[in-house]
């Protein structure tokens, strides 16, 4: 699938615009749109951990995740995300984006999050996630309200918002 980039106007209003709930997750289609942006993020030539609908041209909220919290790290899709209460610990870690291709900057974020979202199979899931799996999950809502991690950095700068690395 063609991955929308920052340097595309047509594609920036895709990444800017925010994105719809899914109304039936149980719906062959996101099974389809998932399995197609598996490929994408998978892809060699641009390997990532997580990917957004917005990122392949659709603005729905969905999303893909690595876990990399279990033990053969598969990838989740995760399906009208809630993000229900973030942790005081902070950590700040480099990023990088399929739709930002060569550009990576710190960005600071909650360690640990609780969320609640839908899989394929229609089930709400509430969990708490921490670490990387957290941040992936973070920067994949992100694209799903329009923000990009490059405006977190950059605001995060502007504020001379700084934790080191844990």
């Amino acid at each position: 699938m063609h991955v929308t980039q920052v340097t595309s106007e047509a594609d920036l209003r895709i990444l800017r615009a925010g994105s719809l709930p899914v109304k039936n997750p149980r719906a062959k289609i996101w099974d389809a749109l998932t399995d197609r942006m598996l490929v994408t993020v998978q892809h060699p030539d641009h390997k990532g951990v997580g990917i957004a609908a917005p990122q392949v041209g659709i603005n729905r909220q969905l999303f893909l995740m690595q876990r990399f919290d279990r033990p053969d790290r598969p990838f989740e899709t995760v399906i009208n995300p809630v993000i229900l209460a973030v942790s005081d610990s902070l950590h700040s870690r480099n990023e990088g984006c399929l739709s930002i291709p060569g550009i990576r900057d710190t960005v600071v974020r909650p360690w640990a999050i609780t969320v609640r979202y839908e899989n394929l199979k229609g089930e709400v899931i509430q969990e708490t996630i921490q670490d990387f799996t957290a941040r992936i999950f973070q920067h994949e809502y992100d694209h799903l309200i329009g923000v990009l991690f490059t405006d977190k950095s950059n605001q995060q700068k502007q504020n001379n918002l700084f934790t080191p690395k844990l």
